[in-house]
């Protein structure tokens, strides 16, 4: 770490390194070149600590990765995602007023690979649209199916990743599979993650003016997740948020005073607000209290396959 003055003007500049302790002197340069550029992956704070030590966890951290995008395509193509529905049920009359789709990969041993080992790696890579299309595709074509038996139905939200934005057009592919199924734009909902307003804001602020001007309800996922603040709300055109589950972690009298500030600064935006991860009578009692909209959890049901999806319908 030093100075540098160039031009009139002087700057902090900070290094971070990768370490690859040699052990194995038959190894070929590049072998231990790559283990040291693994390493310096693992840096979490570069201020902190500039660098990390490769150690064999890193190379099968690594070896996932690869075995996941190497995958993916084929998991595609051999039916091994599915689709499971999570209902939301309105706080004040405690129906269900819609759902969420959520992406189950299982493997050829039937296990379940949890979101979190693949989902994070594909959006690394720019690849998650592929499981994203995939879901979307599904959707409109379970919501064709309940259509065609005759049920009344509620609206089904999906996430998009904003990596989606940067490699297709996003808005075009939603509209397409609501045409292709022949379904209305009410019945799908958009709900695109907090972590994609980190960047390129006026892009993505742009991809939801063209659903909300197509008449597509848009969501704000994860709020508190991450770094979120207020001033997000009033810079983009969402219809609601929906809160993480963090919120209802701890409940102190001072996270329920946040929570009931949050959602009447929402509501005087105009937008509707959703709490996910909701598992006790105590947490939905607290909800009624501060005024919020809708609640998910498993306080009213586990995520569902489809078959048992339709049963929701008679409650």
């Amino acid at each position: 770490k030093h100075l540098y003055s160039s031009h009139g003007k002087t700057f902090t500049v900070y290094a971070k390194c990768g370490v690859y302790l040699v052990e194995d002197k038959n190894m070929k340069v590049s072998g231990m070149c790559d283990r040291a550029k693994l390493a310096k992956k693992y840096i979490t704070d570069e201020y902190i600590q500039p660098y990390a030590v490769y150690d064999d966890s890193m190379h099968v951290a690594y070896m996932d990765k690869s075995e996941v995008l190497s995958d993916v395509n084929s998991a595609l193509d051999n039916n091994e995602f599915k689709v499971y529905y999570q209902p939301i049920v309105d706080v004040a009359t405690g129906k269900i007023v819609s759902a969420e789709a959520l992406v189950r990969w299982f493997d050829d041993n039937y296990d379940v690979i949890p979101p979190g080992n693949f989902i994070p790696t594909l959006e690394e890579q720019n690849q998650v649209y592929k499981v994203d299309c995939f879901v979307i595709e599904q959707v409109c074509k379970d919501q064709k199916k309940l259509k065609d038996m005759g049920y009344e139905l509620y609206s089904i939200g999906f996430n998009i990743s904003r990596k989606d934005f940067f490699v297709m057009d996003m808005v075009n592919y939603v509209e397409s599979m609501v045409k292709k199924y022949d379904i209305t734009r009410e019945l799908v909902k958009i709900e695109i993650t907090e972590s994609a307003f980190t960047n390129n804001n006026k892009f993505i602020a742009e991809q939801i003016d063209r659903f909300g001007d197509m008449g597509y309800k848009v969501w704000m996922d994860d709020f508190g997740a991450g770094y979120s603040s207020l001033n997000i709300l009033g810079n983009f055109h969402f219809d609601g948020i929906k809160l993480d589950l963090a919120f209802l972690k701890d409940m102190s009298k001072a996270k329920k005073e946040l929570i009931r500030g949050v959602i009447q600064t929402a509501k005087q935006l105009g937008l509707k607000v959703l709490t996910e991860g909701v598992e006790s009578d105590e947490q939905f009692e607290i909800l009624k209290e501060v005024g919020c909209d809708q609640a998910q959890g498993y306080r009213f049901s586990k995520p569902l396959p489809f078959e048992e999806h339709i049963k929701t319908f008679n409650k």
